[in-house]
């Protein structure tokens, strides 16, 4: 094992590419349910090792995409950290467990994001609550300071009506150059009506979605998208400050959303595949005008494929494709590696 864990540690150094394990928000969600295993993908690299009582995970997540690099050099060869960097330490049983994890970020030569994050299972790990503190720190003379968290709590019911219960609590504040900015957003996921149809595990579900800024009234129009105000992360800086004081924000902007969407889920000796395809209604406003509300249809479609020529190993690849309020109407992702399925230490 210690051999392993030199290897893990050689590689994540030496590799061009990155390689990562939890990243800075609610991913930390699964580290109590992990198993023991290596994790090596295209966008991240890490490890969970344990004894069904007592767990650790180490490792790396891109900042830069799925495909980008643990450092990089810029500003006449300055470096620059381009991954997450995860640890975090468990104790698991069936009637509790609980787990503290810390991510450090680097955003750039001004700015450290520091996350510790608090998570507890009970109930036979029905009841999971997933809280990180993301908290950004500047190094410059700016006083800049931001804080925020991506909350998640699930609840998995037992009942055929609605199996499962999601809550995602969105909260952003940060203060810069003597200015603040302020966010609050809150997601309900509901799961209903689980079925099998031709040996397809058949989920609906439907996710309820407000976000609105706090402080934007009365405040100057700054370049910054209505996305960004009104889920605001601790390294955005937002400055409400503009050239022209004659434009101010009317009322705070904010985004409803409403998105029904499909889990399949399918599995063999040889190979797992999830999928997920969705299709919501959007309302965007501003905050420039009353009544100056954007309508707009959302798509989006999810899927990993896991094969496993051997027991213990495993390959996956993820693909993920949804609308865009960009120049470019699609966002599109993806990622593939493979979990290596340890025994118990």
């Amino acid at each position: 094992m210690k051999t392993l864990l030199t290897a893990i540690l050689c590689f994540a150094v030496s590799s061009e590419l990155v390689f990562g394990m939890y990243g800075y928000n609610n991913d930390w969600m699964d580290f109590l349910t992990d198993s023991s295993h290596l994790r090596a993908r295209t966008d991240q690299l890490g490890f969970v090792l344990g004894n069904g009582i007592v767990k650790g995970t180490l490792g790396f997540k891109a900042d830069t995409g799925s495909f980008g690099s643990i450092m990089s050099y810029v500003n006449n060869g300055k470096s620059s950290l381009d991954a997450t960097v995860s640890l975090g330490l468990a104790y698991t049983s069936d009637i509790i467990s609980a787990g503290l994890g810390y991510n450090y970020t680097y955003i750039d030569s001004q700015l450290d994001v520091h996350t510790p994050v608090l998570m507890i299972n009970a109930m036979n790990n029905n009841l999971r609550i997933c809280i990180p503190f993301q908290i950004a720190y500047s190094k410059d003379n700016s006083h800049y300071s931001g804080f925020s968290t991506d909350t998640e709590i699930r609840y998995y019911t037992g009942l055929d009506s609605i199996n499962a219960v999601r809550l995602y609590i969105n909260y952003g504040k940060n203060n810069y150059n003597s200015n603040s900015a302020s966010s609050f957003g809150l997601e309900l996921r509901f799961y209903f009506l689980p079925t099998t149809i031709n040996s397809v595990w058949v989920n609906p579900f439907i996710k309820v979605l407000y976000y609105s800024s706090l402080d934007a009234e009365g405040k100057d129009i700054i370049n910054e998208s209505t996305d960004t105000l009104v889920n605001i992360k601790s390294y955005n800086r937002i400055s409400y400050t503009s050239h022209n004081a004659n434009e101010i924000y009317q009322s705070n902007p904010y985004i409803v959303r409403i998105t029904p969407a499909l889990s399949l889920y399918a599995d063999s000796e040889f190979a797992t595949l999830y999928f997920e395809p969705s299709i919501g209604y959007k309302i965007i406003y501003d905050g420039r005008r009353s009544n100056n509300l954007k309508h707009t249809l959302t798509w989006g479609a999810y899927s990993e494929v896991r094969i496993h020529p051997v027991k213990d190993l495993e390959w996956y690849f993820e693909m993920g494709i949804n609308s865009s309020d960009n120049s470019i109407p699609v966002n599109f992702r993806s990622a593939t590696g493979i979990n290596w399925y340890l025994p118990q230490v």
